[in-house]
């Protein structure tokens, strides 16, 4: 299945989501990122260390690129936020934060229809959007009518249909 953007088509990769090849690219970035904070030494001279140093840019530059055609909002926020609390709780990884980040936001400016798909002010007509709350608040109506049990094992369907219906 194609996943199109104003015409423009989202990347899954060998997933059945663009979603789910986003937060996939995302880990691939991130446990690159926390390796080289780890294991790379500017002052080392050995091949092993130019090797290791030049795959690690490559499979990141590689993976940003593909999650930022992912044109997955959720993907792009989670990696943002992972980003940030790597950054906060690992002091050897601040610069690979902030030059990771940086390319990020310049590659999300860079390609067509990148601004406006990160654009949250359009959260009010957006359909994906709608429909998530929607979806939201029937769930969440489903758990308030039994807070201590909830649906029951493969009950949720049939109560979530009951708090939404779908308009046509």
């Amino acid at each position: 299945m194609k996943y199109l953007f104003q015409n423009l088509e989202r990347w899954s990769g060998f997933y059945d989501s663009p979603d789910h090849f986003a937060v996939f690219c995302g880990m691939v970035i991130l446990l690159t990122c926390g390796t080289l904070a780890t294991f790379y030494h500017p002052t080392s001279r050995r091949f092993i260390h130019y090797f290791l140093f030049s795959a690690a840019i490559t499979l990141m530059t590689a993976s940003l690129i593909i999650l930022v055609r992912t044109y997955s909002r959720g993907g792009w926020v989670a990696f943002l936020l992972a980003l940030l609390f790597i950054g906060i709780t690992t002091p050897t990884a601040q610069r690979w934060v902030v030059l990771i980040g940086s390319i990020f936001i310049t590659l999300i400016a860079l390609i067509p229809g990148g601004f406006s798909r990160a654009d949250i002010g359009k959260t009010t007509t957006d359909l994906s959007i709608i429909h998530r709350v929607e979806v939201w608040k029937g769930a969440l109506m489903v758990a308030a009518d039994d807070p201590l049990n909830g649906a029951g094992n493969g009950g949720f369907r049939n109560s979530f249909l009951l708090y939404y219906q779908p308009e046509r």
